[in-house]
């Protein structure tokens, strides 16, 4: 009973370890896409000044 207990606690953990790693990875990709792809309101004057 106990092994058992132990195993689905070890299963939760990296599940939540996973699940963290996930968030992670879509917080750094959604600043990477603020920052590099959709250009501020400033930028976008500048572009249109230039045109």
């Amino acid at each position: 009973m106990t092994d058992a207990l132990r195993k689905l606690a070890e299963h939760r953990a990296e599940l939540a370890k996973q699940g963290m790693e996930r968030l992670e990875e879509e917080c750094l990709r959604r600043r990477c896409y603020e920052r590099f792809i959709r250009p501020p309101s400033i930028l976008k004057d500048k572009l249109a000044d230039d045109q």
